[in-house]
């Protein structure tokens, strides 16, 4: 092996079964700037947003690797090893302290970034896969080679096939949050965006916290695990009927029958598709629907979660003031909103809309009833 490479990862997890480009540069990015694998996977999943993209897209570790501070430099000639990559920065230059490097494999042009540090012993490239690369491009830190700070691609350079809106119907309703319009298989992130009821940036932040920041796929097996541990919901092996699967439009007529409490689904449709399915508002009122920007509802749905949304609290009574006198308003546990009249000795007059005047101990007040805000009751 190289002289000059050695095997690193800032990965917590020890992860790197997808073999992606996309995790090699966050890799890449922590051990280069010396910062957390989370810290390194925040410029990642900053392009998501920043383009709509998935994060293993290209068009997004380049302009990540931009966020991070490096520039692609020019000049390195042929092909390099990582022996002959130490010894060009040795010679041109000596005194950056990191930089990255596209390399690929054989003719496979299977790319991945390795990270490069400058040590006492020289410039040492690090990856987490101990195999014969060469060097493809090199990027420096644009502050320490005297160059202006890259600009990120403008979002209109991005060129995705746009989603073209079906029409509505019993058991399919078009949704399409992705904020570019793209059509780019983020399905995981839509159905979060339909189950729970948010854009598809936070679906985007969701998604990748569900897998622990250690994909860039966004569709692992962590995602139905936290569905679960995170989220509070339900796993439940496929709907039959007559021993077949129910389809799209069949399982939601079986929710509208059994559902009453809002339940939420997020559910598998054959062997590689995720959607939401949850009450939309129709002429005939609120109804299950599969929300997506293609028509699944002819599909058999598989394996699903229930998700049932928390009810906000209700806000808190405030407490009686301190002094009970004439003209405060309080709520009685039985009787509801009133208002002190007079008061007597230790008894207060309380006149309850609802239940006439009440005559109650100021003490059995102050241990049963709350305070009313200003113009309720």
């Amino acid at each position: 092996m190289a002289a000059h490479f050695v095997v690193a990862t800032a990965n917590r997890h020890q992860m790197d079964s997808q073999n992606s480009l996309a995790l090699s540069a966050v890799n890449a990015v922590a051990l280069a700037r010396g910062i957390s694998w989370e810290e390194a996977y925040r410029y990642l999943l900053n392009q998501g947003h920043r383009y709509g993209l998935l994060l293993r897209d290209p068009f997004c570790v380049k302009n990540m690797l931009r966020d991070a501070g490096y520039t692609p430099v020019s000049g390195i000639g042929r092909y390099k090893t990582y022996d002959e990559l130490h010894d060009y920065l040795t010679a041109h230059y000596p005194s950056v302290t990191s930089g990255l490097a596209f390399t690929v494999r054989n003719q496979s042009m299977e790319k991945r970034v390795c990270a490069i540090r400058r040590t006492d012993s020289g410039f040492v490239c690090m990856d987490t896969r101990q195999e014969e690369r060469t060097v493809l491009q090199l990027w420096l830190p644009y502050d320490e080679i005297g160059v202006e700070k890259p600009l990120p691609d403008p979002v209109s350079a991005v060129r995705e096939p746009m989603t073209k809106p079906l029409p509505n119907h019993r058991g399919f309703q078009f949704f399409q949050p992705n904020p570019r319009g793209f059509a780019i298989g983020d399905c995981v992130i839509r159905a979060y965006a339909a189950v729970f009821d948010v854009t598809w940036d936070e679906a985007l932040e969701m998604v990748a916290r569900s897998n622990e920041y250690t994909t860039a796929i966004l569709n692992g097996a962590l995602t139905y695990r936290y569905l679960i541990s995170e989220y509070g919901m339900t796993a439940h092996e496929r709907l039959t009927r007559d021993g077949l699967g129910l389809t799209g439009v069949a399982f939601c007529d079986h929710m509208n029958a059994v559902c009453t409490q809002g339940e939420r689904f997020f559910a598998m449709v054959g062997s590689d598709h995720v959607v939401g399915i949850v009450p939309v508002d129709t002429p005939e009122g609120k109804r299950y629907a599969v929300k997506d920007i293609w028509d699944s509802s002819k599909e058999k749905i598989g394996r699903y979660f229930t998700y049932l949304p928390k009810k906000a609290p209700a806000p808190a009574a405030p407490d009686l003031p301190a002094e009970l006198a004439a003209g405060v308003r309080l709520s009685h546990p039985q009787f509801g909103p009133g208002i002190i009249v007079s008061l007597q000795g230790g008894l207060a007059l309380v006149r309850f809309p609802d239940a006439g005047d009440k005559k109650l101990s100021l003490a059995w007040i102050r241990d049963h009833c709350k305070g009313v805000e200003d113009g309720a009751g």
